[in-house]
């Protein structure tokens, strides 16, 4: 039965290779890396080989891990989030005003699992 789970998430994992590629290379390159993927010996045989194991949602995941980290790290402006560490009042509004200005990164940051 768990068989047919690891293909699915196995098929599913064409799609952050495909987004992680573009983000770094370009569209093309996503193209060939999702093509390679789908075509790699190890993704192919890995529903019949892992016995129902169910290891491929965990790399799903990593893998989106991985986009959602590296969408956050593309968009977030480059700003000191906290202007003086010696003034502990200052810190919320510093962070709070680092949010605000960087509203979709911490979205994607949060995503990743890393606020």
């Amino acid at each position: 039965m768990f068989q047919e789970f690891d293909a699915v998430f196995g098929a599913l994992l064409i799609i952050p290779v495909y987004l992680i590629t573009r983000e770094l290379f370009g569209k093309k390159a996503a193209m060939i890396a999702a093509v390679l993927y789908t075509l790699m010996p190890s993704n192919l045989s890995a529903g019949i080989a892992s016995g129902g194991r169910m290891h491929t949602p965990e790399l799903l995941f990593a893998m989106m891990t991985i986009y959602y980290f590296l969408k956050t790290v593309k968009l977030s402006k480059d700003r000191v989030i906290i202007e003086r560490l010696s003034d502990f009042r200052s810190y919320r509004s510093s962070i709070m005003s680092f949010v605000r200005e960087n509203r979709l990164p911490f979205v994607y940051s949060l995503l990743a699992g890393a606020p």
